[in-house]
């Protein structure tokens, strides 16, 4: 990616984090792991919600 796009490796990683959080939250029971999963809906939700706003940085932009 070019200097100033919005997003970069380090998202991925963030991206990568979540899902680990969403796979390891099937060990637990249905009430904590049902908790779990609309926390992570919720975030993801927050982060492409702001992304798609242009208000990161310099505003979000489709990448070349």
């Amino acid at each position: 990616m070019r200097p100033g796009w919005c997003w970069s490796g380090m998202w991925a990683a963030e991206a990568s984090a979540v899902s680990q959080i969403a796979r390891d939250a099937e060990t637990f029971p249905p009430t904590t792991r049902a908790a779990m999963h609309g926390c992570v809906r919720d975030y993801a939700h927050a982060v492409v919600e702001r992304q798609w706003s242009g208000s990161c940085g310099k505003g979000a932009r489709t990448p070349p």
